[in-house]
């Protein structure tokens, strides 16, 4: 079973600088909850990366790692969420003048850089 701690009722806390503290706090109790499960998983699929939390130098970190499955698929997950985002030899994006740049030039500005 696992145990939360209540969230605070923060309807009552006028200050919203408080009440953004206090989810804040909340959320943070949450997720200390799951850092020894954080710090392991990181182990087995990054073991060359440093950790989040707690690095000693020289520390052996390949000690858990008996094939090289969790490590590649990390990899590999990373370059295809990347290449969705960014797609290779893809125009993903357009320069176009701002504001900054009159009226009655933005059009030849657009017309340089755009094609």
């Amino acid at each position: 079973m696992i145990e939360t701690k209540e969230q605070p009722n923060v309807t009552q806390i006028q200050n919203p600088v408080k009440k953004i503290l206090a989810k804040y706090e909340h959320a943070k109790s949450l997720k200390d909850q799951w850092t020894s499960v954080f710090e392991e998983c990181y182990e087995y699929a990054l073991p060359q990366r440093e950790s989040f939390f707690t690095e000693t130098a020289g520390r052996r970190r390949t000690d858990h790692i008996f094939d090289e499955t969790a490590v590649v698929g990390v990899q590999e997950f990373a370059s295809r969420l990347q290449s969705g985002i960014v797609p290779n030899y893809a125009r993903w994006a357009n320069f176009i003048a701002g504001t900054e740049v009159a009226k009655d030039e933005q059009k030849e500005v657009n017309g340089t850089y755009t094609k």
